[in-house]
């Protein structure tokens, strides 16, 4: 008989302090990523009727320019509160 066989049943435990940060970063992800796919989805249904290089470049350089311009904007003021 196998020695795991004979534990107790479930019961609940205390997450310890190593895996803690793995389980809260597992569960805030996992709603990030099923609302990002959502709306992933909806911006290919509103450029649908783009043409096809618009589609891929256009978007990538709506994206990337937003982040640039999120991280100008914002950057340093975030990084100076940090300190």
């Amino acid at each position: 008989m196998l020695s795991y066989a004979k534990s107790k049943p479930y019961t609940r435990r205390k997450t310890s302090k190593q895996r803690r940060n793995l389980t809260i970063a597992t569960w805030e992800g996992v709603p990030s990523t099923i609302f990002q796919t959502l709306l992933g989805g909806q911006v290919l249904e509103w450029i649908a009727h783009w043409p096809k290089w618009i589609q891929v470049f256009g978007m990538q350089l709506a994206v990337g320019t937003g982040m640039i311009l999120l991280v100008v904007s914002l950057g340093r003021r975030i990084l100076r509160d940090a300190s």
